[in-house]
Order: C-alpha cells, then sequence, then structure tokens
C-alpha cells in the first residue's frame, strides 16, 4: 500500500472477503482507480447457479482424498475394461452390456469425474457366455448396472463401427451378425431378459449422453454423486 499512489490503477483478485474489503477501502481513501477482477465475476455466477462460492485460497489446487482416489480409479478402470481384470471385488460399479453401448466412454466418465473404480464387462448372447456372466458376478450383485440401447440404433452404431474396421468396404462372411438388426434384437432381449432375472438395475442409454447415464448409475446404485450440485 506504501508504493500506490493517488491516481494509481490497481488491480487486484483477492479471494478472501475481509482483505478484499479492507483493501477497496483503503484504495478509496488513497484515491487510486481499483478493480476487483473476481468479486463481480463471482456474485453473478452464485446468482446463475444458485450456489455460494466458499472463498477458500487455493481450493482449485488443493490435494485430498478424493484427488488420490480419483488417480487410483483411472488405470483400475482402464485395467478392468472390456471384461479384463480380475480385482471385481474393488470394483465400485460393474456395468454390462452389449458392445457398443457406451460401456467404456462412461466407465472413464465416472473414473475421472466421479473417482469411481469401474469395471464394465461386454455380454454376448450365447448361453454359455451369458452364464458365465452371470456366475462371475453373483458375489457383486449390488455393484452391476445394465445397459442397453434401442436395437435399431445399436444397429447404425455397430454398421458404421464394422464399416471402419473392415479394409475396402468388405464385411467377411458371418460378421452379418453383429449388426443385423435381427440378431441384434435378440441379443438386446437375452441381455434385458439377464438383468431382469439377476434383478440387476438396467438402463436404457439410447440417445442420452455419458453425464446424464453417468448421474442415474450413481442413482440406481444409491452412490452419492460428487459433481451433485451441478444436477440440482
Amino acid at each position: 500500500m506504501r508504493h500506490i499512489r493517488p491516481h494509481d490503477l490497481t488491480i487486484f483478485t483477492i479471494i478472501n472477503p475481509e482483505l478484499r474489503a479492507s483493501l477497496k477501502s483503503k484504495l478509496e481513501k488513497q484515491g487510486a482507480y481499483h478493480f476487483n477482477v473476481l468479486g463481480p465475476l463471482l456474485r453473478i455466477l452464485a446468482q446463475f447457479l444458485g450456489i455460494q462460492p466458499q472463498y477458500e485460497v487455493g481450493l482449485l489446487q488443493r490435494i485430498d482424498a478424493d484427488y488420490f482416489r480419483r488417480i487410483e480409479a483411472i488405470p483400475f478402470t482402464m485395467e478392468h475394461d472390456d471384461g479384463r481384470g480380475e480385482r471385481l471385488d474393488k470394483a465400485d460399479i460393474i456395468l454390462v452390456g452389449p458392445s457398443r453401448c457406451s460401456k467404456t466412454p462412461l466407465s472413464m466418465y465416472l473414473a475421472t469425474m466421479e473417482s469411481r473404480y469401474v469395471a464394465n464387462i461386454p455380454l454376448i448372447n450365447e448361453v454359455t457366455e451369458l452364464g458365465r456372466v452371470r456366475k462371475l458376478l453373483a458375489p457383486f450383485r449390488k455393484k452391476v448396472v445394465g445397459l442397453y440401447l434401442d436395437p435399431m440404433e445399436l444397429t447404425h452404431l455397430r454398421e458404421a463401427r464394422t464399416k471402419n474396421l473392415v479394409a475396402n468396404g468388405h464385411v467377411p462372411h458371418g460378421l452379418e451378425d453383429y449388426y443385423g438388426l435381427q440378431p441384434i434384437q435378440r441379443e438386446i432381449t437375452a441381455c434385458r431378459r439377464l438383468y431382469e432375472q439377476e434383478d440387476w438395475p438396467s438402463i436404457n442409454a439410447t440417445h442420452r449422453g455419458i453425464e446424464e447415464i453417468g448421474r442415474e448409475v450413481l442413482q440406481v446404485l444409491h452412490l452419492r454423486a460428487v459433481h451433485e450440485e451441478t444436477w440440482t
């Protein structure tokens, strides 16, 4: 303050309300021009979002238990993508569903944004494979959520994926079952029947964003959302 003269310009970003008010008062007494960068912005944001700032210095850079949990959740989720990994007992959430039902992006969203340990397992419409998954997840049924899509939407997604993967647009014989409408209808029916038999909550992910699906996953498993204030 000793170096600030009348008619100088002072621009400040003081978080602490008491310190900010004290500085403003002193600048006004000295006749100095001043501008509070954060104050007006925080007031508008508080009105718009309906929540109050915490006014805590260093909050953005704070390293706490949730930070370390997130750092551990991400590699765990990558390790347990697409049926891999063997530590299902440590998972908070286990996503199951047919191929191309957004299991992987949803898993990474829940790990990154919600610090959740997530495993995802693909379901293949074969009696022995569905039986294997049923047996594998029996001890963890309270962690399981089943995903499915509208058959027509899933057909479009798989057909596009197949064309991207197959050279020269030539689809090998037998791969038609992967994106054919009738096989997919049977696949979705079998998966939903499994969800019902095992009493797993299920979510229709058709035309829905990852954030919206993630919120519903947390709700059906009765898990607290880290960012629940942004969803109210």
